[in-house]
């Protein structure tokens, strides 16, 4: 087999400009924005509220209690999250909107924009 020649062999020779970024930037979650999710949302919060509704609960009702409560809270956990990750963005979600802003593309926006949000609900709890 005769080998091909390398197409990027020239441009690899070639100095290129080095990206400098204008300001630093941060692909962290916020810490205030994790502190407010822990406070209303951590594991011990949320089996003390299960523990508070299912207590003195027959069996049969159990179920449909936990049901409606952590319905209830996973709305609120969620519609908490994305207030709180629109108020504090970083960059990787500035990435997303640059991305979607510069080629036009708006079903970039998902998945990418609910993922970032579960995200910071999994990551933030």
């Amino acid at each position: 087999m005769a080998k091909t020649k390398d197409p990027f062999e020239e441009l690899r020779k070639q100095p290129y400009p080095l990206f400098v970024a204008p300001k630093a930037y941060s692909f962290d979650l916020n810490e205030d924005m994790v502190k407010m999710l822990r406070e209303e949302f951590n594991a011990d919060v949320v089996s003390s509220k299960l523990f508070e509704a299912i207590e003195g609960k027959k069996k049969a009702e159990i179920a449909d209690v936990a049901g409606a409560l952590f319905k209830e809270l996973g709305q609120a956990w969620m519609q908490k999250t994305i207030q709180l990750g629109e108020e504090y963005s970083d960059r990787t979600i500035e990435i997303v909107f640059e991305s979607v802003d510069r080629q036009g593309n708006q079903f970039m926006v998902f998945p990418h924009v609910p993922q970032r949000f579960i995200e910071i609900a999994y990551l933030g709890t």
